[in-house]
Parts: structure tokens; C-alpha cells; sequence
């Protein structure tokens, strides 16, 4: 009986040892989850032939920050939710991951940039950046990542893109039943996923020029002085944009005579009309027109003041330099003419202008 009860110890500890070693061997050929698994959305209604541009310029990004991005085909699934998303990053042993959607409109895009833990399901982290469709979507990827993945250490440089079919389109993700809460809709934290980036309405400039005088009233006077001041609407417009308000200054001119010197100031106060050919590229490029009545005032030595109301136009070409979609430059080729009756006083006007939009 003794020996029975040594015997059975004997193989109990053994047996203990065994499933010991299985356990720690297992536990040694497995490693943590590491990398990132990103996909990438677009929204209802988008431009989905930007979908492989971006993914390259994802790849791009994860190689600037020193991690191999691949690129893998998400099969033949017919709509996109976090569950499964985050399952097979858990089976492709990622630690993170990266869901990106985006939405367009005719010029401009809006990216959103979500990060989750994929272990626990949680959203660490999301950025978000938008801008025109151009060559620049680098810098727009750029700015939404520098958001979402500053302070991000990777385990592994290893990370996998996955871009769903092109007729995939985003559902609403089902409440979850176990394990990690899910969002109750697709991952774009946008309420409107369909909705294009915020639209610049109300335009507000102010500008400077020299007015070289040209015509008959340049044997009067060579140079004068040209400021603007304009508040315009914009409308979309087939690829461009119309702005369409009041544009108002002042012109301050001296004309000299055989005898006398007269001091010239003008305000005009007319229609104004910008219509913008390019919108998204870099530069812009605008036909501006403007016209309406001017006060003009006339001081000489030797008559009394004369002030009278007289037609302008003014028009031109001009380059819009956007520094974001708020506030920009624009350089202006115009040519301003004032139809006095008994002198017409026309002048080349090139301008320099900042503007803001909201």
C-alpha cells in the first residue's frame, strides 16, 4: 500500500511537470501582439477611386516612421464592422488598429484617422484633418497620423492596410453581445458620414495698389494710391467656386496742370464678382470683375471743391495662395478706369490682398 501511495506521488508530480513544461514552451512560442493592422473607409458617397491613393500614402507615412506597411486584400466580406476588424487584427497578432475613413466633394476631402487597442477593443485615440483634393494628400495623411499616433510606440515595425472591395460600402455596426463595446456606427466619427468638409461661405478682403495712370489722364499724373475693401458670398460653381458681393475703397491721386495742382480722392462702392476656375489646385486662378457709381472730390487752388458721382469698372486676373482653407493671398493684374465726363481717369492696378473665409 505504501508503495502504491509513493508510486502515485511519483507519477502526480511528473504529471504536474509535464503539463509545467507544455505550459511554459507554449507561453515561449508565442510573442505579444505588435504592429498595426489599418483600414481604410470611404464614406457614403465618396470618391472611391481615392481609396488606393491614400492607402499609398498611409504606406508612406508608416515608412517615414520607420514601419513596414503591407498591403492585403480583406477578401470578399460585404460590409465593414469593428468586431470583425478587430478580429483578425487579434489573428494577425497586432496590437493596434488603425481605421481611416474619409469623404469628398467635388474639390475637398475629409479624413479621420482612428486608433484602437486591440486587445481590449477601446479607442485610444483619433485625429482628424481635411483639405483639397490635390497633390498634397500626403501632407493631409501626415497631419491626421502626427495626431493619432503621437506618443504610439510599436512593438514590431510591421503594419498591414487592408482596403475593402471597391463596392464595399460602411454599415452600422450591431451592439456587441460579449467582449468590447463597439460604436453603434461604422468607425468615421462624422454624424453625417456622407457629409463633404465645412464649406467657406462668407469671404472678407482687404487690399493695396499703385495706380499707374495710363491714357489721356497720364499727362496728368503718373502714380496714385489704390485701396479695397470687399465682403463676398460663395457658391458652388461646377469644379470652382462664385463669390459674388460689395466691393468699396478709396483712390487718392494728384494731378498736376500748366498752372494749378488738383488732389483727387475717390470712393467707389459697387457690385463685385470672383469666379475661381480651379478650385483645389495650387495656385488658384480667378477672373474678378467690379462696377457701380464713385464718389469723386476734386480739390484745386483755385476753384471751389467739386464733388460729383461717377461710374467705375474695374477688372482682372488674379492668383489665389490659400495658406488653409480660412485665410490666403491673392496677387491681382487689374485694371480700374473712372468715367468722368470731361477726363477719364484710367490706371493699371496690380494688388496685393489677404483674405479670411467662414
Amino acid at each position: 500500500m505504501e508503495v502504491d501511495i509513493l508510486t502515485g506521488r511519483r507519477l502526480l508530480i511528473a504529471a504536474i511537470l509535464i503539463a509545467l513544461a507544455c505550459g511554459f514552451g507554449s507561453a515561449a512560442g508565442r510573442t505579444p501582439g505588435s504592429g498595426v493592422m489599418g483600414v481604410i473607409l470611404p464614406a457614403t458617397g465618396a470618391d472611391r477611386s481615392l481609396q488606393d491613393v491614400l492607402a499609398g500614402s498611409f504606406t508612406v507615412q508608416f515608412t517615414l516612421r520607420k514601419a513596414s506597411l503591407h498591403i492585403a486584400d480583406s477578401g470578399a466580406e460585404a460590409a465593414f464592422t469593428l468586431r470583425r476588424a478587430l478580429s483578425e487584427a487579434a489573428s494577425k497578432n497586432a496590437e493596434y488598429l488603425l481605421v481611416g475613413t474619409y469623404s469628398t466633394t467635388p474639390s475637398e476631402i475629409l479624413l479621420q484617422v482612428e486608433l484602437y487597442n486591440v486587445a481590449s477593443g477601446k479607442k485610444i485615440r483619433s485625429g482628424a484633418t481635411s483639405g483639397r483634393i490635390n497633390l498634397s494628400l500626403d501632407t493631409l495623411v501626415a497631419q491626421a497620423l502626427e495626431k493619432t499616433l503621437t506618443g504610439i510606440t510599436f512593438q514590431d515595425a510591421s503594419a498591414v492596410i487592408v482596403a475593402p472591395p471597391a463596392d464595399t460600402t460602411p454599415q452600422p455596426i450591431a451592439p456587441a453581445t460579449n467582449g468590447p463595446r463597439e460604436p453603434a456606427t461604422a468607425p468615421a466619427v462624422v454624424a453625417d458620414s456622407g457629409r463633404a468638409p465645412p464649406w467657406k461661405r462668407l469671404g472678407i478682403s482687404s487690399g493695396v495698389a499703385p495706380m499707374i495712370a495710363t491714357g489721356p489722364a497720364a499727362d496728368y499724373t503718373k502714380l496714385g494710391l489704390l485701396t479695397t475693401f470687399a465682403v463676398d458670398l460663395r457658391f458652388r460653381a461646377g469644379a470652382g467656386a462664385l463669390e459674388a458681393g460689395i466691393l468699396s475703397g478709396a483712390c487718392w491721386m494728384s494731378a498736376t496742370g500748366v498752372v494749378s495742382t488738383a488732389n483727387i480722392l475717390i470712393i467707389p462702392i459697387g457690385v463685385d464678382l470672383q469666379y475661381l476656375l480651379n478650385s483645389g489646385a495650387f495656385p488658384g486662378i480667378i477672373l474678378h470683375a467690379s462696377g457701380g457709381p464713385a464718389l469723386m472730390s476734386v480739390k484745386t487752388g483755385y476753384l471751389a471743391d467739386q464733388t460729383k458721382i461717377v461710374p467705375y469698372v474695374l477688372g482682372g486676373l488674379t492668383l489665389d495662395l490659400p495658406f488653409d482653407p480660412s485665410l490666403g493671398l491673392t496677387v491681382q493684374a487689374n485694371y480700374v478706369a473712372f468715367l468722368e465726363s470731361s477726363l477719364a481717369i484710367m490706371a493699371f492696378a496690380p494688388e496685393v490682398s489677404l483674405y479670411v473665409r467662414f
